[in-house]
Order: C-alpha cells, then structure tokens, then sequence
C-alpha cells in the first residue's frame, strides 16, 4: 500500500471516530474536549435536531436531547447556559442536584452531604428556626468566603450584624485562628481571642485589649504597633475604640480586617 494511501485511510478512521452517529452524543471521553455545560446541535434518530450537553468532566458531549425539557421529557434540552433539572429548564448556576434553587437560595451541602437549596442570608436575624443560624460559607476555591450565608442548624459560625442577633449578645470577627477576618459572627462571653469581654469579663489572651466594634460588641482584639504587627493582611488601626474597663491605653491600636 502506497504512502498516500495509508494516509488516506487514517483520515477516514479519524473521521468516523468523530461522527457520534444519530441520535448519540459525543461522550466516549476520548475524542471531544469541550468547556462543561457547553452546548451543540445534534441530530435525533427520529428525526430532528436535538441538543447535546459537555459533560461535567469536559470529557465529551452527553447523549443527544430530543425534544423540549418538559415534566414529561426530564432528559429534554434547554437554552444554552440552562440545564433540564425536574422537568424544566434551570440556570446552570441555579442547578443543586435534581433541584433548581430559586432567587434568595443557595445549594449548599446538607448534614448527608446532598445538595440542597436553603435560604440565603447576611444575618442569623434573617434565619428563623430551625434553621436560625446564617452559617458562613466559603466559594469551594481556597477557602474564600462568600459575601452571603445559608440559614442552617449549625450552632457556630454563625453570621451577625450586631449583639443581638447573638445568643451570647456578642458579635466579633471571625478569625482564621490568627487574624481576624471581613465577616462577623457570634462569639461566646469567655474573654477569648477574638470572643467577648461583655459586662465583667475580661480578656483572658495576652496581647489583647477589650474594644468595642462598629457594631457595639465588646471583644478582645489583637493589640499592636511599633514592633507588633498583624498576621495575614489584617491592619493595625483605631477601628475598634478600647473599652474604658480595658487594661490598654485608649490610644493603642488593635489589628482589624
């Protein structure tokens, strides 16, 4: 067989290769690379066109979808950017599982570990029972924390925009276990790093001074200055005002996010 001929015969094979036939999508993993959720055409083996998904792996393209998405037709194909979740077209960024969570929700997680859509929140006022603390939740990507919470039946970590959204009346920035971060939560009354010093508790962590916060709560932030930095980007400044029943000076300056 001559050169050109071998040569034509490879082509061939690559291009049936490529051809998901009627009806099939392109999803055997190893032929398409495509950007997930992404859509094309395909044809139906009755007839028609149909939509073909990329798989959540950016393997290949899902089998093709003949037919609308409708309640009759849950493997039906919708508008690029929007997935067939229940029976009707989703946003691919609304999709939590077999749901589809709603304006004001967001999929997190349950205690089983299965998505599902719960309230979103920026205050555990915002939560009502059983689920009446707004937990902290981060992007997935490092740890991050979202501008937003989920109303959960968690007991700690519980996002605050003041004292009395607390059951321990205090409200003080979360902490890394070092630095104090840009979201607030309710803290126990023990005079910890970062915890309150309400009423007649003092602060129990060396190098912390009891100040009061934007929000009105009492806590025991990291002092600082001339040869004491923060850690981890937080700022030495006079965010906070030192308590008066404080053993710092009312001048000190204490780490804020």
């Amino acid at each position: 067989m001559t050169t050109e001929g071998l040569s034509f015969l490879l082509a061939s094979s690559m291009l049936i290769a490529c051809d998901p036939g009627p009806g099939h999508g392109m999803g055997d993993g190893s032929v398409v690379v495509c950007p997930p959720g992404s859509t094309q055409a395909c044809s139906c083996s009755g007839g028609g066109d149909g939509l073909a998904t990329c798989l959540s792996d950016g393997s290949g393209f899902g089998n093709c979808a003949c037919g609308a998405c409708s309640a009759s037709n849950p493997t039906g194909f919708c508008a690029a950017g929007s997935a067939c979740t229940g029976g009707s077209c989703c946003a691919t960024a609304s999709v939590c599982g077999s749901s589809c969570c709603t304006t004001g929700s967001v999929c997190i997680d349950d205690a089983s570990g299965n998505p599902t859509c719960v309230q979103q929140c920026t205050s555990s006022s915002e939560c009502s029972a059983p689920t009446s603390c707004c937990s902290v939740i981060g992007d997935g990507h490092g740890g991050v924390i979202q501008g937003y919470g989920a109303c959960t039946t968690a007991r700690d970590e519980c996002r605050c925009t003041s004292g009395s959204d607390c059951v321990s009346n205090v409200c003080a920035p979360m902490t890394n276990g070092t630095t104090p971060l840009a979201v607030d939560i309710c803290v126990a009354n023990d005079g910890g790093y970062y915890h309150g010093c309400a009423g007649t508790t003092t602060c129990a962590t060396v190098g912390t001074c009891c100040v009061h916060g934007p929000n009105g709560s009492a806590f025991c932030a990291a002092a600082c200055g001339p040869g004491t930095a923060c850690t981890g980007g937080a700022t030495c400044d006079s965010a906070y005002t030192v308590a008066f029943i404080s053993s710092c000076s009312s001048t000190q300056e204490t780490c804020s996010p």
